[in-house]
């Protein structure tokens, strides 16, 4: 494939701006990371529960349901995810310890 390269030791990593690949962002918020992200891949996008003043695609998922969480980890697998980061902020969700 174009968008990759080939390394001496049969692994494939994927080029800056490939179309395909992306990182995902959990828990992101406005989404800047992601938008930085973009830049160099630009189908990234970033996850959150509540989607309120983002700069870039996020997809709203709940990742206390089992199916949501299903769902990013097949992302994940996919074999076109580049990158993963995570900012967790437990006040958001009172099930894991606080008022939020």
């Amino acid at each position: 494939m174009e968008s990759e390269q080939i390394n001496k030791d049969d692994s494939v990593r994927p080029q800056f701006g490939a179309n395909g690949f992306f990182c995902v962002e959990l828990f992101c918020g406005t989404g800047n990371l992601t938008y930085a992200m973009k830049h160099y891949f630009p189908d990234s996008f970033g996850v959150d529960h509540k989607v309120n003043k983002q700069r870039v695609k996020i997809v709203c998922l709940d990742l206390i349901r089992e199916d949501h969480q299903t769902l990013v980890e097949q992302w994940l697998l996919s074999g076109h995810a580049f990158g993963c980061t995570l900012e967790f902020h437990a006040e958001r969700h009172p099930e894991r310890g606080s008022e939020g």
